[in-house]
């Protein structure tokens, strides 16, 4: 069985799956299996919304897709998590996969554009099977959480199909009727081509504004201390210390820019693979990268080849526990500015 094969079968929570083998009974989402819809009494209108929540409330969000003309069929759920004090990131909820951080802005992004679906006109009477809904190309459940009344969950579903240049949707909870529909939903889903779209393959979990202080090494060795200081940053003869710093005269900022942008390359997504390569990055790692940030707290990155190949492999202390493989081209950012 392929790696990819095991990603997907270890999704049994999510309906595609289900849907894809003719039995919905018992999964997530409700089925799409009548044969015919006819008549609205469901109380939604043309120009209205198709639903009316508050994205920002959303706690989880199921995705299927199956649609293999347009992009790899895949299920995948994710939920919100408390990052900080004032922040909250996505995780995927797979145990298949080491490292779980979802790409949290395109969730987010999502999730707008799902609240602002406009419904154009209700579709003429017919089968689900006409309107690209026996299965569905897309369906999307999600909960929200009422701000008032912690604990306490709503759950929307929608099925979406597609015709010629047409979006059809249907929510298989209310009183049977399909609705050609518009909005940046249909955008956001013709990106969302592949189950890798949902990961965050930025490296970095910070951007550069809230990075202070930066120490270089390469392998034991110290080979480079800076801070910001207003505008500015100084070379430190050691962390805190203010003899003889002069102002780092390099293009500080856009060396940041181009190191929180650095992306992953490669997800293993092998515990054992990834063990052996840990232990390279943990014992002997070529090049090592220690950002602190304003409350002086720290991130560390640690890269490496792997012994014997011309894998460069990373991990990072935010993202603990996960190895990920990285361009080679990056050894100029990981020597320094």
């Amino acid at each position: 069985m392929s790696k990819r094969t095991r990603l997907m079968a270890s999704f049994v929570i999510f309906p595609m799956l289900a849907t894809l083998c003719g039995c919905l009974e018992n999964t997530p989402f409700s089925s799409s299996t009548s044969s015919n819809i006819s008549g609205n009494i469901s109380g939604k209108k043309p120009g209205s919304s198709f639903f009316k929540f508050d994205y920002k409330t959303v706690t989880r969000i199921s995705i299927a897709r199956n649609d293999p003309t347009t992009g790899e069929p895949f299920s995948a759920q994710v939920e919100r998590s408390k990052s900080g004090a004032d922040t909250y990131s996505w995780q995927i909820v797979s145990q298949e996969l080491t490292d779980r951080l979802a790409y949290s802005n395109f969730v987010e992004h999502l999730l707008d554009t799902l609240s602002t679906l406009q419904i154009q006109d209700e579709a003429p009477n017919g089968p689900l099977e006409s309107y690209g809904l026996t299965p569905p190309h897309f369906a999307i459940r999600f909960s929200t959480e009422s701000p008032e009344k912690v604990g306490s969950q709503t759950e929307f579903e929608i099925h979406l199909g597609s015709g010629d240049e047409t979006l059809f949707a249907y929510d298989p909870r209310e009183p049977k009727a399909i609705f050609r529909v518009h909005g940046a939903l249909i955008g956001m889903l013709n990106h969302l081509r592949n189950f890798e779209t949902l990961r965050r393959k930025t490296l970095l979990t910070f951007e550069s504004d809230d990075i202070d202080e930066i120490e270089f090494w390469k392998g034991s060795k110290k080979t480079l201390h800076i801070e910001r200081h207003g505008e500015t940053w100084k070379s430190m003869a050691s962390a805190g210390s203010e003899k003889t710093s002069p102002v780092f005269k390099k293009d500080i900022q856009a060396y940041l820019e181009r190191i929180t942008h650095l992306q992953i390359q490669k997800f293993p997504d092998d515990p054992t693979w990834e063990k052996a390569a840990m232990e390279t990055l943990k014992n002997s790692p070529q090049f090592r990268i220690v950002f602190k940030d304003r409350k002086n707290m720290p991130t560390e990155l640690r890269a490496s080849f792997q012994p014997h190949s011309k894998i460069l492999t990373a991990s990072l202390s935010s993202r603990a526990g996960s190895v990920f493989v990285i361009p080679q081209e990056v050894t100029k950012d990981l020597n320094g500015p």
